[in-house]
């Protein structure tokens, strides 16, 4: 087992508990033990996995299946289709991240003072506002994760601060109003969720 794939599962277990995210979490650990940390300084990676776990929170509730943007966009990441977002994301894991990765590291590249714009907008995101306010809240999810989660015990429990347990509730609140509020938008593989 990969030596991040617990504070990685924990991660995930906070934002969206009582799913099995056993899949996109070993994908995620893989990847990110396989490539070059993303930001500089990330020696235990922590960064970087939880900058991938809160981009895929916001973007699919952490669900691999996820479709949007009208059938255009695939899997947890919501990979639209005019950057290689195919259906075959939706059930390979391991692709949905690799794909994401990499376009994340471009996207850092890119607008390193937004480091997610391009990636939320194309071309035009280091200019565009709306792309500057995801990539911030994106990075404002992750530090806050990498300050929160606790990775498991040998046992197999976590155990999360008194301030990680009202984040935790927060973001289950969000989740819930944004599955809500977004049900029109976001369809699901596997039927509506």
């Amino acid at each position: 087992m990969s030596a991040l794939l617990p504070w990685v599962l924990s991660a995930m277990q906070t934002l969206a508990p009582a799913r099995d995210h056993q899949p996109l979490a070993s994908a995620v650990s893989a990847r990110v033990e396989a490539e070059a940390p993303l930001f500089a300084g990330d020696t235990d990676r922590h960064m970087t996995a939880a900058w991938l776990v809160a981009i895929a929170f916001r973007e699919s509730s952490l669900r691999l299946d996820a479709v949007g943007d009208h059938g255009k966009s695939f899997c947890a990441f919501q990979i639209h289709e005019s950057a290689g977002g195919t259906r075959a994301l939706l059930t390979d894991a391991d692709a949905c991240v690799a794909k994401a990765f990499d376009m994340l590291r471009t996207s850092l590249r890119v607008c390193p003072q937004y480091p997610l714009a391009w990636y939320a907008s194309g071309p035009g995101g280091c200019t565009n506002a709306r792309a500057h306010r995801v990539s911030n809240d994106r990075m404002w999810l992750a530090k806050k994760l990498v300050r929160e989660v606790v990775a498991p015990t040998s046992g197999g429990a976590f155990y999360l601060t008194a301030s990680a347990i009202q984040f935790c509730a927060t973001a289950s609140q969000w989740r819930r109003r944004a599955e809500g509020t977004f049900s029109a938008r976001l369809a699901f593989a596997g039927g509506a969720s």
